[in-house]
């Protein structure tokens, strides 16, 4: 019975410490309520975000805003030395390239504010007119071209490239002068041949003159005719470079405006259809567009995680707000199997009936364990319970129901309903309220069994 006794009391320590335990490893962390909520935002932002849709619809809002009309091209005035250049009328406006990026959350947001803007860039028509000028003279074709279209595309361009266009169209017009100052210089030689033959017929005092001046003119010939050679050549090799082809951006979406892209110029000369691809600059400019109807997460804000997830895709800010919370909601894996924190914490109360029982157990056992007939009972049995009521009440009822409270207050934090800890916490009253009792009971009895294998002494006078 001793070792019985002994059983039942390392039983209600076991009860003590475990319910002690359960408490600290189940007790609330208030913040996980708004780290829920914010979670549930950012989920349910994600399911229902199409960022391909809305970046093409804040394209298409932004892009309109900045076209540009081809119309310059049709002046008669626009470049006399060029080849001759005509639109046609149904020609649509060059429409602008529009920056959108949808990426992260701080981008979604700034999207969703009333002053929302989009970055685009604008063609520059005159740049487009002076590189379509000399390439199409270059093909030496006479007759009129006609543009039916011109479309921004992304590409892998510099501002090299748009100086490298423009010095081109500079070394052509050096070539045409240079050319023009040679036929100059030959139709003088010309001249100055006649009048020599002339007086050399006539024995003109003024023969010796015109002989110095035709030398000179010779010396002139010469000098254009190197000038002229000399441009034409740099003009040919910066063309063939401006023409080399360009790697178009396999990018389908821009998160930062270029200030350089292609404009791809479809032609047609003699009913036959061609492209080229040209870079030239573009105009920058931001334009206001429709806020998108979009959350401002409220939720992320509340949770004081905004500053933390805003830069980041809606995975990455989900990834990054479970990691803030505790056990509670975490993943365990037990014996091959994924286990939630939420379910280890729901069934983490259900040691504490369970030891409850295992007490009561060791209590009936004890009860029936003494017989009168049996072994000699020692003068001191082992304390049963402490040796205080209330203790004996705090212990085996208080503290384990207290415990399942942690740990229902922690599931409702995590917006998770308590079923299993409200059904632990009414067999820990049961039994804890029948254990309390049988401690009392089993007291007295040990108490008793003790006076009457030891009655008190009689006295001297007795």
């Amino acid at each position: 019975m001793e070792a019985r006794l002994s059983a039942i009391q390392r039983g209600l320590f076991l009860l003590l410490a475990a319910s002690v335990a359960v408490a600290v490893l189940a007790r609330p962390a208030p913040e996980n309520r708004r780290y829920v909520r914010a979670l549930e935002e950012v989920s349910r932002f994600r399911t229902a975000f199409d960022q391909q849709a809305l970046e093409h619809s804040l394209r298409e809002q932004a892009s309109t805003q900045g076209q540009v009309s081809l119309q310059p091209l049709n002046e008669p005035t626009r470049n006399k030395r060029g080849p001759k250049l005509k639109v046609a009328q149904k020609a649509a406006p060059v429409a602008a390239l529009a920056s959108v990026s949808l990426s992260t959350l701080s981008q979604v947001a700034a999207h969703a504010r009333p002053e929302s803007s989009v970055a685009i860039g604008m063609a520059d028509l005159e740049a487009l007119d002076s590189s379509l000028s000399w390439r199409l003279a270059r093909s030496q074709r006479p007759g009129e071209f006609t543009v039916s279209s011109v479309e921004l595309l992304p590409a892998q361009v510099t501002t090299a490239d748009v100086t490298l266009e423009r010095e081109v169209a500079e070394l052509r017009t050096a070539s045409l002068d240079a050319r023009a100052a040679l036929e100059a210089a030959e139709s003088r030689i010309g001249i100055l041949e006649y009048r020599v033959e002339a007086q050399t017929k006539h024995r003109s005092k003024a023969l010796y003159k015109s002989r110095l001046a035709l030398e000179e003119a010779q010396l002139t010939l010469q000098q254009k005719t190197q000038e002229r050679s000399d441009v034409q050549q740099r003009y040919d090799q910066a063309a063939q470079r401006a023409e080399r082809p360009r790697k178009l951006s396999s990018a389908t979406n821009l998160s930062q405006m270029p200030s350089v892209a292609i404009a791809r110029v479809k032609y047609t000369y003699d009913a036959e259809e061609s492209t080229l691809d040209i870079p030239i600059p573009l105009t920058r400019r931001d334009v206001r567009i429709a806020p998108l109807r979009i959350t401002q997460f409220p939720a992320l804000r509340a949770a004081s995680l905004w500053s933390v997830v805003k830069d980041q895709r809606a995975e990455q800010a989900m990834t990054t707000i479970r990691g803030r919370f505790n056990w509670h909601f975490a993943s365990f894996t037990v014996l091959g199997l994924e286990l939630e924190g939420t379910l280890l914490l729901a069934l983490l109360p259900c040691i504490l009936p369970a030891l409850l029982a295992l007490l009561l157990m060791r209590i009936r056992r004890a009860e029936v364990s003494y017989s009168p007939f049996g072994a000699k009972v020692p003068r001191s049995l082992p304390m049963v319970g402490f040796k205080n009521r209330f203790l004996d009440f705090v212990v085996i009822i208080l503290l384990p129901l207290f415990a399942v409270g942690m740990a229902a207050v922690s599931l409702v934090l995590n917006d998770r309903v308590p079923i299993i800890p409200a059904l632990t916490a009414v067999a820990c009253v049961t039994l804890g309220v029948y254990a309390f009792a049988e401690v009392r009971a089993l007291r007295e009895q040990t108490q008793s069994i003790v006076r009457h294998s030891y009655p008190p002494q009689a006295g001297p006078g007795e």
